[in-house]
């Protein structure tokens, strides 16, 4: 929306998409304001992470105007699967903000289990196999597990590198707890999660991938230790 922003150079009836991960409230604003100018605004934040968008199978949260839905849908289809109309602009941006608050804390849940069972003497590569095809099973563990080695595609084989940086993550959680502040409700395991989040980028790993957590936990001790 600056001086030199696409907005002062789009033509009127341009449809404008935005693919942060941002405040819902900063995609309405930019909405009312492009709209003063005649442009179509959709927000459409992605998830899937590095393995989703190598692959094209991306999932695809779309806020827009009903009638620009097909148009956007088919822009969005050479590199996503799975395409959601979530409602108006901003819509998008809350849906995914929702899903990253998921992820956030179920990321720590996996670790903590896994950084258990190595404790407790079970080779936590097992106990990741295992729970990929029992009740524990979920993204973290299934398809984005954070030990090293156990694919060598993910970014915990290459040293938590080039994969979903902690710092987004963080800023994700932030901004869901932000939300959730202005629609009333408490959610404890997410501010649990921002403290966690917090602790990974204050020991300067907040450019990691989010599998670090897994290292984190592992080198946490007992408070009365």
């Amino acid at each position: 929306m600056g001086d030199n922003g696409i907005y002062k150079h789009a033509r009127e009836g341009c449809l404008v998409i935005d693919s942060s991960t941002i405040a819902p409230d900063a995609t309405r604003e930019m909405t009312q304001e492009g709209e003063k100018l005649g442009l179509r605004i959709a927000d459409v934040p992605v998830s899937g992470g590095y393995m989703g968008a190598k692959n094209g199978t991306l999932t695809c949260m779309i806020g827009c105007k009903k009638e620009d839905f097909k148009e956007v849908e088919a822009i969005f289809k050479c590199m996503g699967t799975n395409l959601f109309y979530c409602g108006e602009p901003g819509a998008g941006q809350s849906a995914k903000i929702c899903n990253n608050l998921g992820l956030g804390i179920q990321m720590i849940s996996v670790c903590e289990s896994l950084s258990l069972a190595k404790k407790l003497g079970v080779d936590p590569t097992v106990v990741a196999k295992i729970m990929a095809l029992s009740t524990g099973s979920c993204w973290s563990v299934k398809t984005y597990c954070p030990i090293p080695g156990f694919d060598p595609h993910l970014p915990a084989s290459h040293d938590y590198d080039h994969g979903f940086e902690s710092r987004l993550m963080k800023k994700d959680v932030g901004l869901a707890l932000k939300e959730a502040s202005r629609v009333n409700i408490d959610l404890q395991f997410g501010k649990k999660a921002m403290k966690y989040w917090q602790d990974i980028e204050d020991r300067g790993w907040g450019k990691k991938d989010i599998g670090i957590m897994l290292h984190h936990i592992a080198e946490l001790k007992e408070k009365d230790e």
